[in-house]
């Protein structure tokens, strides 16, 4: 799967394939725009192009792995989502939040205030996830779905 993204030239970006089942495939855009990724099993998944600290980003869903034709796809301006994870009305630190829509999925890390922000999104609804390890009860995750852009959220844990 090859293909150019339009406004990245000349800088860092990070193109990523997501594929249910998989962690995601990772491939640099080189500084002329152009990515490549090798040795994809075979599928349809979602073609992600970000940097970190930046706001603008490409996401392309329903890409099939054995296209032959190459990909060109945009940036654009991405929207975050930020907010303040509580349990019995304290904060709550030392997880992850994760935004998924589809085969697209994004990480970041809670604070230990509470206070969590995804990268850059596109516009679109997302299901949030937090996960927290605790050594006896492993990763418990509270979903919950809200737009891109949506800020000051303040989602309280409810634990098994």
């Amino acid at each position: 799967l090859a293909g150019a993204v339009l406004g990245a030239g000349g800088t860092e970006f990070l193109a990523e394939f997501h594929i249910d089942g998989y962690d995601p495939f990772k491939s640099n855009v080189d500084h002329g725009g152009l990515f490549r990724f090798h040795h994809l099993p075979d599928g349809k998944g979602t073609l992600v192009i970000h940097k970190a600290g930046e706001n603008r980003v490409a996401v392309v869903e329903g890409v099939y792995t054995g296209r032959k034709d190459p990909l060109i796809t945009e940036l654009i301006e991405g929207l975050a989502i930020t907010g303040t994870i509580v349990g019995q009305g304290r904060p709550l630190a030392g997880g992850r939040v994760i935004a998924t829509r589809g085969t697209f999925r994004f990480e970041g890390p809670v604070a230990e205030d509470g206070v969590w922000r995804t990268p850059a999104l596109p516009p679109g609804a997302y299901e949030l996830a937090f996960e927290f390890k605790y050594p006896k009860d492993g990763f418990v995750p509270t979903p919950t779905t809200v737009e891109a852009g949506t800020t000051d959220l303040v989602l309280e844990w409810a634990s098994r």
